[in-house]
């Protein structure tokens, strides 16, 4: 997946969406105001378990505080299982949470 078909995909997604319900305060009508256009594809420390790779490469496609680099969640695609899922902000790079498939189950669970 490149950033123009996830751009797409992204799109598609919210142009059906009923309204998101997450603690975050990320809406419908707000969501420009956090979106990372165009996506950015980011390394990632993996917070999977021990099961899983030590880290991954994943699209950033939405930042809950674009203003802060310490708080708040990204909203990421993950190409190899093709779902969205969460990270957070750490430095040297930031971790990857886990999917939790739609980019809308993925708001929700915010």
């Amino acid at each position: 997946m490149d950033a123009v078909s996830l751009t797409r995909d992204f799109d598609r997604e919210l142009a059906h969406a009923a309204p998101l319900d997450n603690a975050h305060g990320i809406t419908l009508e707000n969501i420009p105001q956090h979106r990372i256009v165009p996506p950015r594809l980011t390394h990632f420390e993996n917070a999977g378990g021990p099961s899983n790779p030590p880290e991954i490469d994943a699209w950033i496609v939405l930042d809950e505080c674009p203003d802060s680099d310490s708080a708040g969640y990204l909203v990421v695609f993950d190409p190899e299982s093709r779902m969205y899922g969460l990270a957070v902000k750490s430095d040297p790079i930031p971790v990857f949470i886990g999917c939790y498939g739609s980019l809308v189950e993925t708001l929700n669970a915010m």
